[in-house]
Protein backbone atom coordinates (compact mmCIF):
# COMPACT_ATOMS: atom_id res chain seq x y z
CA UNK A 1 0.00 0.00 0.00
CA UNK A 2 1.08 3.56 -0.90
CA UNK A 3 1.43 6.04 1.71
CA UNK A 4 1.50 9.78 1.07
CA UNK A 5 4.71 11.21 3.03
CA UNK A 6 4.68 15.36 3.70
CA UNK A 7 7.76 17.15 2.32
CA UNK A 8 10.58 19.15 4.41
CA UNK A 9 10.11 22.12 6.04
CA UNK A 10 9.98 25.72 3.67
CA UNK A 11 9.24 23.02 0.67
CA UNK A 12 5.72 22.60 -1.25
CA UNK A 13 5.19 19.32 -2.65
CA UNK A 14 3.30 18.62 -5.99
CA UNK A 15 1.64 15.15 -6.34
CA UNK A 16 0.11 15.41 -9.97
CA UNK A 17 -1.73 12.43 -11.87
CA UNK A 18 -3.52 11.62 -15.11
CA UNK A 19 -6.36 9.62 -16.02
CA UNK A 20 -7.45 8.03 -19.82
CA UNK A 21 -10.49 6.02 -19.63
CA UNK A 22 -12.99 5.39 -22.91
CA UNK A 23 -11.67 8.19 -24.70
CA UNK A 24 -12.31 10.86 -21.25
CA UNK A 25 -8.59 12.22 -20.67
CA UNK A 26 -8.12 13.91 -17.51
CA UNK A 27 -5.20 15.41 -15.69
CA UNK A 28 -4.96 17.14 -11.92
CA UNK A 29 -2.24 18.14 -9.36
CA UNK A 30 -2.36 19.34 -5.42
CA UNK A 31 -0.29 21.38 -3.89
CA UNK A 32 0.27 20.98 -0.06
CA UNK A 33 2.94 22.31 2.84
CA UNK A 34 4.92 20.29 5.09
CA UNK A 35 2.02 19.38 7.36
CA UNK A 36 0.14 18.53 4.75
CA UNK A 37 -2.27 21.18 4.58
CA UNK A 38 -3.46 21.59 1.14
CA UNK A 39 -3.05 24.71 -0.65
CA UNK A 40 -3.63 24.71 -4.26
CA UNK A 41 -5.65 22.21 -6.44
CA UNK A 42 -7.25 21.64 -9.79
CA UNK A 43 -8.20 19.35 -12.14
CA UNK A 44 -9.54 19.33 -15.47
CA UNK A 45 -10.64 17.25 -18.91
CA UNK A 46 -8.07 17.79 -21.80
CA UNK A 47 -8.00 16.39 -25.11
CA UNK A 48 -7.30 13.07 -26.12
CA UNK A 49 -3.73 11.87 -26.00
CA UNK A 50 -1.46 8.60 -25.28
CA UNK A 51 -1.34 8.36 -21.68
CA UNK A 52 2.86 8.68 -21.47
CA UNK A 53 1.56 12.70 -22.86
CA UNK A 54 -1.22 13.16 -20.73
CA UNK A 55 0.94 12.86 -17.92
CA UNK A 56 3.50 15.12 -19.39
CA UNK A 57 0.90 17.49 -19.44
CA UNK A 58 -0.48 17.31 -16.19
CA UNK A 59 3.39 18.19 -14.87
CA UNK A 60 3.87 20.70 -16.76
CA UNK A 61 0.25 22.64 -15.88
CA UNK A 62 1.33 22.05 -12.26
CA UNK A 63 4.96 23.48 -12.62
CA UNK A 64 3.51 26.31 -14.31
CA UNK A 65 0.73 26.98 -11.90
CA UNK A 66 4.22 26.57 -8.95
CA UNK A 67 5.83 29.19 -11.12
CA UNK A 68 3.08 31.49 -10.82
CA UNK A 69 2.41 31.03 -7.30
CA UNK A 70 5.95 31.87 -6.95
CA UNK A 71 7.24 28.67 -5.51
CA UNK A 72 10.66 28.47 -5.56
CA UNK A 73 11.04 25.02 -3.68
CA UNK A 74 8.80 22.32 -4.72
CA UNK A 75 9.27 18.43 -4.60
CA UNK A 76 7.49 16.62 -6.95
CA UNK A 77 5.47 13.14 -7.18
CA UNK A 78 3.58 10.92 -9.32
CA UNK A 79 3.27 7.73 -10.32
CA UNK A 80 4.62 7.54 -13.89
CA UNK A 81 7.86 5.53 -13.49
CA UNK A 82 8.73 6.41 -16.93
CA UNK A 83 8.33 10.48 -16.60
CA UNK A 84 10.08 9.98 -12.83
CA UNK A 85 13.03 8.93 -14.02
CA UNK A 86 13.21 10.73 -17.06
CA UNK A 87 13.29 14.18 -14.21
CA UNK A 88 16.05 12.21 -12.42
CA UNK A 89 17.70 11.58 -15.97
CA UNK A 90 17.69 8.06 -15.28
CA UNK A 91 16.57 7.75 -18.50
CA UNK A 92 16.47 9.05 -22.17
CA UNK A 93 13.34 10.84 -23.05
CA UNK A 94 10.44 8.77 -24.28
CA UNK A 95 9.22 7.95 -27.22
CA UNK A 96 6.79 4.89 -26.99
CA UNK A 97 3.20 5.44 -26.35
CA UNK A 98 2.54 2.40 -24.30
CA UNK A 99 1.67 3.03 -20.85
CA UNK A 100 3.46 2.88 -17.82
CA UNK A 101 2.54 -0.41 -16.96
CA UNK A 102 3.25 -1.98 -20.69
CA UNK A 103 6.81 -0.65 -19.62
CA UNK A 104 7.67 -1.23 -16.48
CA UNK A 105 6.00 -5.04 -16.88
CA UNK A 106 8.20 -5.41 -20.22
CA UNK A 107 11.26 -4.27 -18.10
CA UNK A 108 10.90 -7.12 -15.24
CA UNK A 109 9.98 -10.03 -17.56
CA UNK A 110 13.09 -9.59 -19.77
CA UNK A 111 11.86 -9.14 -23.10
CA UNK A 112 13.57 -7.14 -25.57
CA UNK A 113 12.93 -3.55 -25.84
CA UNK A 114 10.74 -3.44 -29.55
CA UNK A 115 12.37 -1.08 -31.98
CA UNK A 116 9.87 1.79 -32.42
CA UNK A 117 9.29 3.02 -36.23
CA UNK A 118 10.66 6.61 -36.34
CA UNK A 119 7.86 9.08 -37.53
CA UNK A 120 8.68 10.76 -40.55
CA UNK A 121 9.88 14.15 -40.61
CA UNK A 122 8.23 17.10 -42.37
CA UNK A 123 9.04 20.70 -42.97
CA UNK A 124 7.68 23.43 -41.52
CA UNK A 125 4.84 24.19 -43.94
CA UNK A 126 4.02 20.27 -44.51
CA UNK A 127 3.47 20.45 -40.57
CA UNK A 128 1.65 23.98 -40.99
CA UNK A 129 -0.76 22.13 -43.83
CA UNK A 130 -1.98 19.70 -41.41
CA UNK A 131 -3.59 21.91 -39.12
CA UNK A 132 -7.16 22.03 -39.53
CA UNK A 133 -8.53 25.40 -38.75
CA UNK A 134 -12.09 23.59 -37.42
CA UNK A 135 -10.13 22.08 -35.33
CA UNK A 136 -7.65 24.79 -33.98
CA UNK A 137 -11.01 26.84 -33.64
CA UNK A 138 -12.96 24.57 -31.39
CA UNK A 139 -9.08 24.12 -29.18
CA UNK A 140 -9.37 28.31 -28.87
CA UNK A 141 -12.95 28.76 -27.97
CA UNK A 142 -12.78 25.14 -25.22
CA UNK A 143 -9.61 26.86 -23.71
CA UNK A 144 -11.33 30.30 -23.45
CA UNK A 145 -14.10 28.83 -21.60
CA UNK A 146 -12.23 26.84 -19.67
CA UNK A 147 -9.75 29.94 -18.59
CA UNK A 148 -11.52 32.57 -18.53
CA UNK A 149 -10.09 34.31 -16.31
CA UNK A 150 -6.00 32.96 -16.81
CA UNK A 151 -4.28 34.69 -20.05
CA UNK A 152 -1.41 33.07 -18.70
CA UNK A 153 -2.55 29.64 -18.93
CA UNK A 154 -4.51 30.04 -21.91
CA UNK A 155 -1.20 31.10 -24.07
CA UNK A 156 0.64 27.97 -22.22
CA UNK A 157 -2.22 26.05 -23.88
CA UNK A 158 -1.87 27.29 -27.23
CA UNK A 159 1.85 26.55 -27.28
CA UNK A 160 0.95 22.58 -26.37
CA UNK A 161 -1.06 22.66 -29.28
CA UNK A 162 1.69 24.34 -31.43
CA UNK A 163 4.27 22.05 -29.90
CA UNK A 164 2.87 19.47 -31.38
CA UNK A 165 1.36 20.46 -34.36
CA UNK A 166 4.93 20.53 -34.99
CA UNK A 167 6.47 17.85 -33.10
CA UNK A 168 7.83 15.89 -36.72
CA UNK A 169 9.30 19.07 -37.68
CA UNK A 170 12.97 18.28 -38.09
CA UNK A 171 15.43 20.07 -36.04
CA UNK A 172 17.68 21.77 -38.37
CA UNK A 173 14.86 23.35 -40.54
CA UNK A 174 13.33 24.23 -36.55
CA UNK A 175 14.66 23.25 -33.22
CA UNK A 176 10.96 22.91 -31.22
CA UNK A 177 11.95 21.05 -28.63
CA UNK A 178 15.57 23.26 -28.28
CA UNK A 179 12.70 26.07 -27.75
CA UNK A 180 10.21 24.37 -25.64
CA UNK A 181 12.98 23.43 -23.32
CA UNK A 182 15.33 25.75 -22.49
CA UNK A 183 12.90 28.80 -23.49
CA UNK A 184 10.80 30.62 -20.18
CA UNK A 185 6.99 30.56 -20.69
CA UNK A 186 6.80 34.14 -22.52
CA UNK A 187 8.97 33.01 -25.42
CA UNK A 188 7.03 30.05 -25.74
CA UNK A 189 3.78 31.80 -25.68
CA UNK A 190 5.28 34.61 -27.71
CA UNK A 191 5.77 32.00 -30.74
CA UNK A 192 2.48 30.84 -30.36
CA UNK A 193 0.72 34.10 -30.37
CA UNK A 194 2.70 34.77 -34.08
CA UNK A 195 2.00 31.03 -35.19
CA UNK A 196 -1.53 31.71 -34.69
CA UNK A 197 -1.51 35.37 -36.09
CA UNK A 198 0.29 34.38 -38.81
CA UNK A 199 -2.30 31.47 -39.81
CA UNK A 200 -5.36 34.08 -38.98
CA UNK A 201 -3.98 36.95 -41.16
CA UNK A 202 -3.34 34.64 -44.47
CA UNK A 203 -6.66 32.66 -44.05
CA UNK A 204 -8.86 35.80 -42.82
CA UNK A 205 -7.02 38.55 -44.56
CA UNK A 206 -10.51 40.70 -44.05
CA UNK A 207 -9.44 40.23 -39.65
CA UNK A 208 -6.49 43.07 -40.67
CA UNK A 209 -8.23 45.32 -43.01
CA UNK A 210 -11.10 45.52 -40.21
CA UNK A 211 -8.33 46.49 -37.36
CA UNK A 212 -7.43 49.37 -39.74
CA UNK A 213 -9.23 52.26 -37.75
CA UNK A 214 -7.86 51.06 -34.60
CA UNK A 215 -4.30 50.89 -36.13
CA UNK A 216 -4.51 54.20 -37.36
CA UNK A 217 -6.02 56.06 -34.46
CA UNK A 218 -4.69 53.85 -31.57
CA UNK A 219 -0.94 55.02 -30.08
CA UNK A 220 -0.46 51.17 -29.74
CA UNK A 221 0.56 50.52 -32.99
CA UNK A 222 1.98 53.03 -34.15
CA UNK A 223 5.89 54.58 -33.92
CA UNK A 224 9.08 53.82 -35.21
CA UNK A 225 9.18 50.24 -32.98
CA UNK A 226 5.68 48.98 -34.29
CA UNK A 227 6.68 49.33 -37.91
CA UNK A 228 8.07 45.53 -38.26
CA UNK A 229 5.38 44.15 -36.58
CA UNK A 230 3.13 45.96 -39.16
CA UNK A 231 5.16 44.96 -42.16
CA UNK A 232 5.30 41.17 -40.55
CA UNK A 233 1.46 41.25 -40.70
CA UNK A 234 1.00 42.76 -44.56
CA UNK A 235 3.92 40.01 -45.24
CA UNK A 236 1.00 36.99 -44.06
CA UNK A 237 -2.11 38.89 -45.70
CA UNK A 238 0.26 38.77 -48.81
CA UNK A 239 0.52 34.84 -48.33
CA UNK A 240 -2.70 34.37 -48.43
CA UNK A 241 -4.34 37.08 -50.75
CA UNK A 242 -1.95 39.08 -52.82
CA UNK A 243 -4.52 42.11 -53.48
CA UNK A 244 -5.59 42.16 -50.17
CA UNK A 245 -1.49 42.49 -48.82
CA UNK A 246 -1.34 45.35 -51.50
CA UNK A 247 -4.38 46.77 -49.97
CA UNK A 248 -3.11 47.04 -46.83
CA UNK A 249 0.10 48.42 -47.75
CA UNK A 250 -1.60 50.84 -48.98
CA UNK A 251 -3.80 51.83 -46.47
CA UNK A 252 -1.18 51.44 -43.48
CA UNK A 253 2.48 51.70 -44.95
CA UNK A 254 2.51 54.30 -47.56
CA UNK A 255 0.78 57.44 -45.64
CA UNK A 256 4.52 56.99 -43.32
CA UNK A 257 5.92 58.07 -46.31
CA UNK A 258 4.63 61.41 -45.75
CA UNK A 259 4.88 61.54 -42.02
CA UNK A 260 7.41 62.63 -39.31
CA UNK A 261 8.12 58.32 -38.47
CA UNK A 262 8.67 57.66 -42.07
CA UNK A 263 11.24 60.21 -43.15
CA UNK A 264 13.67 58.09 -41.68
CA UNK A 265 16.10 55.84 -44.42
CA UNK A 266 14.90 52.48 -41.85
CA UNK A 267 11.57 52.98 -42.29
CA UNK A 268 11.32 54.13 -46.06
CA UNK A 269 13.49 50.67 -46.22
CA UNK A 270 11.05 48.50 -44.70
CA UNK A 271 7.92 50.44 -46.48
CA UNK A 272 10.35 49.63 -49.75
CA UNK A 273 10.79 46.26 -49.11
CA UNK A 274 7.17 45.11 -48.34
CA UNK A 275 5.73 46.53 -51.31
CA UNK A 276 8.68 45.00 -53.53
CA UNK A 277 8.19 41.64 -52.33
CA UNK A 278 4.37 41.70 -53.06
CA UNK A 279 5.11 43.24 -56.58
CA UNK A 280 7.87 40.71 -56.92
CA UNK A 281 5.57 37.56 -56.24
CA UNK A 282 4.66 35.26 -59.45
CA UNK A 283 2.05 36.64 -61.56
CA UNK A 284 1.64 39.61 -59.43
CA UNK A 285 0.86 42.48 -62.41
CA UNK A 286 -2.40 40.18 -63.76
CA UNK A 287 -3.49 39.18 -60.05
CA UNK A 288 -3.51 42.86 -58.63
CA UNK A 289 -4.81 44.40 -62.06
CA UNK A 290 -7.61 42.76 -62.23
CA UNK A 291 -8.20 43.16 -58.20
CA UNK A 292 -7.80 46.54 -58.36
CA UNK A 293 -11.27 47.26 -57.05
CA UNK A 294 -11.88 45.03 -54.06
CA UNK A 295 -15.20 45.16 -52.95
CA UNK A 296 -15.71 48.29 -54.09
CA UNK A 297 -12.32 49.62 -53.04
CA UNK A 298 -9.58 50.81 -55.05
CA UNK A 299 -6.43 49.06 -53.74
CA UNK A 300 -4.97 51.90 -54.77
CA UNK A 301 -7.47 54.77 -54.95
CA UNK A 302 -6.64 58.71 -55.84
CA UNK A 303 -5.00 59.83 -52.73
CA UNK A 304 -2.78 57.32 -53.00
CA UNK A 305 -1.52 57.84 -56.44
CA UNK A 306 -0.81 61.31 -55.45
CA UNK A 307 1.49 60.00 -52.81
CA UNK A 308 3.81 57.89 -54.94
CA UNK A 309 3.91 60.34 -57.39
CA UNK A 310 5.42 63.07 -54.78
CA UNK A 311 7.74 59.91 -53.16
CA UNK A 312 8.85 59.09 -56.88
CA UNK A 313 9.67 62.19 -58.76
CA UNK A 314 10.93 64.47 -55.58
CA UNK A 315 12.68 67.50 -56.19
CA UNK A 316 16.68 66.91 -57.65
CA UNK A 317 18.01 68.17 -54.21
CA UNK A 318 15.45 65.39 -52.20
CA UNK A 319 16.65 62.18 -54.34
CA UNK A 320 18.34 59.78 -52.44
CA UNK A 321 18.73 56.17 -52.74
CA UNK A 322 15.26 55.47 -51.95
CA UNK A 323 13.87 57.13 -54.60
CA UNK A 324 15.21 55.21 -57.75
CA UNK A 325 13.41 51.85 -55.73
CA UNK A 326 10.42 53.82 -55.79
CA UNK A 327 10.90 54.33 -59.44
CA UNK A 328 10.55 51.28 -60.07
CA UNK A 329 7.55 50.21 -58.43
CA UNK A 330 6.06 53.06 -59.47
CA UNK A 331 4.80 52.29 -63.06
CA UNK A 332 3.07 48.89 -61.95
CA UNK A 333 1.64 50.59 -59.12
CA UNK A 334 0.38 53.58 -61.42
CA UNK A 335 -1.30 51.25 -63.77
CA UNK A 336 -3.10 49.25 -61.36
CA UNK A 337 -4.21 53.07 -60.05
CA UNK A 338 -6.19 53.00 -63.40
CA UNK A 339 -7.15 50.21 -64.43
CA UNK A 340 -11.06 50.02 -64.84
CA UNK A 341 -13.52 49.87 -67.46
CA UNK A 342 -12.86 52.31 -70.11
CA UNK A 343 -16.25 54.81 -70.07
CA UNK A 344 -17.40 53.17 -66.91
CA UNK A 345 -19.14 55.26 -64.24
CA UNK A 346 -16.58 54.40 -61.86
CA UNK A 347 -13.79 55.22 -64.01
CA UNK A 348 -14.75 59.00 -64.51
CA UNK A 349 -15.39 59.14 -61.24
CA UNK A 350 -11.87 58.12 -60.16
CA UNK A 351 -10.88 60.52 -63.29
CA UNK A 352 -12.44 63.48 -61.97
CA UNK A 353 -11.01 62.65 -58.11
CA UNK A 354 -7.51 62.10 -59.97
CA UNK A 355 -7.68 64.93 -62.09
CA UNK A 356 -7.93 67.25 -58.87
CA UNK A 357 -4.69 66.21 -57.41
CA UNK A 358 -3.12 66.38 -60.76
CA UNK A 359 -3.56 69.61 -60.98
CA UNK A 360 -1.61 69.87 -57.51
CA UNK A 361 0.93 67.99 -58.28
CA UNK A 362 1.77 70.02 -61.42
CA UNK A 363 1.81 73.29 -59.71
CA UNK A 364 4.61 72.08 -57.40
CA UNK A 365 7.14 73.01 -60.19
CA UNK A 366 8.93 70.03 -59.70
CA UNK A 367 10.05 69.36 -63.42
CA UNK A 368 9.72 65.40 -62.95
CA UNK A 369 6.50 65.32 -60.72
CA UNK A 370 5.27 68.44 -63.00
CA UNK A 371 5.90 66.38 -66.44
CA UNK A 372 4.37 62.96 -64.77
CA UNK A 373 0.89 64.62 -63.28
CA UNK A 374 0.49 66.90 -66.71
CA UNK A 375 0.51 63.03 -68.38
CA UNK A 376 -1.93 61.67 -65.92
CA UNK A 377 -4.05 65.25 -65.82
CA UNK A 378 -4.03 64.71 -69.63
CA UNK A 379 -5.30 60.62 -69.03
CA UNK A 380 -8.31 62.13 -67.30
CA UNK A 381 -9.39 64.12 -70.02
CA UNK A 382 -9.39 61.24 -72.41
CA UNK A 383 -11.14 58.66 -70.07
CA UNK A 384 -13.83 61.30 -68.28
CA UNK A 385 -15.77 64.01 -71.03
CA UNK A 386 -16.68 65.94 -67.20
CA UNK A 387 -13.00 66.29 -66.77
CA UNK A 388 -12.98 69.35 -69.65
CA UNK A 389 -15.76 71.30 -67.62
CA UNK A 390 -13.59 70.45 -64.19
CA UNK A 391 -10.93 71.93 -66.36
CA UNK A 392 -12.59 74.97 -67.50
CA UNK A 393 -14.04 75.96 -64.16
CA UNK A 394 -10.37 75.40 -62.48
CA UNK A 395 -8.56 77.37 -65.47
CA UNK A 396 -7.82 80.64 -64.22
CA UNK A 397 -7.25 79.52 -60.37
CA UNK A 398 -4.64 77.62 -61.54
CA UNK A 399 -3.29 79.19 -64.78
CA UNK A 400 0.50 78.03 -63.90
CA UNK A 401 -0.56 74.29 -63.70
CA UNK A 402 -2.59 74.92 -67.43
CA UNK A 403 -0.41 76.15 -69.47
CA UNK A 404 1.61 73.54 -68.52
CA UNK A 405 -0.56 71.04 -69.18
CA UNK A 406 -1.32 73.30 -72.64
CA UNK A 407 2.27 73.35 -73.82
CA UNK A 408 1.85 68.93 -73.54
CA UNK A 409 -0.86 68.61 -75.42
CA UNK A 410 0.68 71.07 -78.41
CA UNK A 411 4.40 69.62 -78.00
CA UNK A 412 2.84 66.15 -78.14
CA UNK A 413 -0.36 66.88 -80.28
CA UNK A 414 -0.26 63.50 -82.59
CA UNK A 415 0.37 61.34 -79.23
CA UNK A 416 -2.40 62.38 -77.23
CA UNK A 417 -4.70 63.45 -80.00
CA UNK A 418 -5.93 59.90 -81.24
CA UNK A 419 -6.55 59.29 -77.44
CA UNK A 420 -10.01 61.27 -77.99
CA UNK A 421 -12.45 59.58 -79.41
CA UNK A 422 -13.86 63.20 -80.08
CA UNK A 423 -12.00 66.46 -80.43
CA UNK A 424 -15.21 68.28 -79.93
CA UNK A 425 -15.08 68.82 -76.59
CA UNK A 426 -11.21 69.83 -76.47
CA UNK A 427 -11.81 72.86 -78.92
CA UNK A 428 -14.55 73.71 -77.16
CA UNK A 429 -12.87 74.00 -73.88
CA UNK A 430 -9.96 75.60 -75.54
CA UNK A 431 -12.22 77.88 -76.96
CA UNK A 432 -13.23 78.79 -73.44
CA UNK A 433 -9.95 79.58 -72.42
CA UNK A 434 -9.09 81.87 -74.77
CA UNK A 435 -12.14 84.04 -74.05
CA UNK A 436 -11.03 84.26 -70.63
CA UNK A 437 -7.52 84.94 -71.55
CA UNK A 438 -8.61 87.86 -73.21
CA UNK A 439 -11.24 88.83 -70.74
CA UNK A 440 -8.81 88.77 -68.05
CA UNK A 441 -5.84 90.18 -70.24
CA UNK A 442 -8.68 93.77 -71.17
CA UNK A 443 -9.23 94.13 -67.39
CA UNK A 444 -5.38 94.12 -66.54
CA UNK A 445 -6.37 91.57 -63.84
CA UNK A 446 -3.68 92.15 -61.06
CA UNK A 447 -4.07 88.28 -59.76
CA UNK A 448 -3.49 86.62 -63.07
CA UNK A 449 0.13 87.08 -63.99
CA UNK A 450 0.35 88.69 -67.83
CA UNK A 451 2.85 86.36 -68.91
CA UNK A 452 1.03 83.34 -67.80
CA UNK A 453 -2.01 84.71 -70.04
CA UNK A 454 0.02 85.06 -72.75
CA UNK A 455 1.69 81.78 -72.93
CA UNK A 456 -1.55 79.99 -72.00
CA UNK A 457 -3.19 81.84 -75.23
CA UNK A 458 -0.53 80.86 -77.44
CA UNK A 459 -0.59 77.07 -77.00
CA UNK A 460 -4.51 77.67 -77.06
CA UNK A 461 -3.74 78.93 -80.64
CA UNK A 462 -2.04 76.09 -81.53
CA UNK A 463 -3.75 73.65 -80.19
CA UNK A 464 -6.90 74.72 -82.43
CA UNK A 465 -4.54 75.10 -85.17
CA UNK A 466 -3.33 71.30 -84.72
CA UNK A 467 -6.98 70.02 -84.67
CA UNK A 468 -8.68 71.95 -86.84
CA UNK A 469 -5.87 70.53 -89.70
CA UNK A 470 -6.85 67.28 -88.50
CA UNK A 471 -10.21 67.93 -88.77
CA UNK A 472 -9.91 69.23 -92.40
CA UNK A 473 -8.05 66.33 -93.38
CA UNK A 474 -10.14 63.67 -92.09
CA UNK A 475 -12.82 65.68 -93.98
CA UNK A 476 -11.04 66.30 -97.21
CA UNK A 477 -10.04 62.18 -96.74
CA UNK A 478 -14.22 61.27 -96.14
CA UNK A 479 -14.75 63.61 -99.23
CA UNK A 480 -12.39 62.06 -101.55
CA UNK A 481 -13.84 58.39 -100.42
CA UNK A 482 -17.54 59.56 -101.44
CA UNK A 483 -16.58 60.69 -104.43
CA UNK A 484 -14.68 57.82 -105.80
CA UNK A 485 -17.62 55.43 -104.84
CA UNK A 486 -20.35 57.81 -106.60
CA UNK A 487 -17.56 57.92 -109.37
CA UNK A 488 -17.66 54.27 -109.36
CA UNK A 489 -21.29 53.57 -109.27
CA UNK A 490 -21.91 56.04 -112.65
CA UNK A 491 -19.25 54.32 -114.49
CA UNK A 492 -20.71 51.06 -113.42
CA UNK A 493 -24.26 52.27 -115.44
CA UNK A 494 -26.02 50.59 -112.83
CA UNK A 495 -27.75 53.07 -110.38
CA UNK A 496 -30.71 54.68 -110.75
CA UNK A 497 -30.91 58.48 -111.08
CA UNK A 498 -32.61 58.72 -108.16
CA UNK A 499 -30.68 56.68 -106.02
CA UNK A 500 -27.69 58.95 -107.14
CA UNK A 501 -29.71 62.22 -106.28
CA UNK A 502 -30.06 60.26 -102.60
CA UNK A 503 -26.17 60.23 -102.20
CA UNK A 504 -25.34 63.59 -103.50
CA UNK A 505 -27.65 65.20 -101.35
CA UNK A 506 -26.39 63.05 -98.09
CA UNK A 507 -23.02 65.10 -98.31
CA UNK A 508 -24.79 68.25 -99.71
CA UNK A 509 -23.19 67.62 -103.29
CA UNK A 510 -25.45 69.60 -106.17
CA UNK A 511 -25.95 67.29 -109.34
CA UNK A 512 -25.34 68.91 -113.26
CA UNK A 513 -27.48 68.02 -115.88
CA UNK A 514 -25.59 65.71 -117.19
CA UNK A 515 -25.29 63.91 -114.66
CA UNK A 516 -21.96 64.40 -113.00
CA UNK A 517 -20.99 66.16 -109.86
CA UNK A 518 -19.96 69.72 -109.05
CA UNK A 519 -18.87 70.77 -105.78
CA UNK A 520 -19.87 74.27 -104.39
Amino acid sequence: MVKWHPSDANFIKINFDASVQHNRVAIGFVFRDSDGNPITVAARFIWDAPVLLVEITALKEALHSAWLQQFSHVFIEGDSTVLINCLNGKAATPCSDRSDAEVAGAAENGEPKKVKLKKPKMTVAEGASKIDSAHLGAFLAEITEVYQSQQDIQLLRLADYFGRAFSSVCAPQFPWFKIFKESTVSKMVEVAIFAVLAMVVRRKTDVLISLFPVMRESSKYQGQDKLPLTVWLITQASQGDLVAGLYTWVHLLLPLLCSKSGCNPQSRDLILQSVERILSSPKARPILLNGAVRKGERIVPPSALDLLMRVSFPSPSARDKATERFEAVYPTLKEISLAGSPGSKTMRQVAQKILNYSVKAVKKGIPGLSKEASSIFIWCLTHCPKCYKQWDMLYLDNLDASVIVLKKLSDEWKEHSVKHTSLDLLRETIKSFREKNEKALANGDVLVHHSLLKDADKYCKLILGQSSQGHGCMKSMVLVSVALAMGAAIMSQNIQPQDLKKLAAMFNFPLTINGGISQN
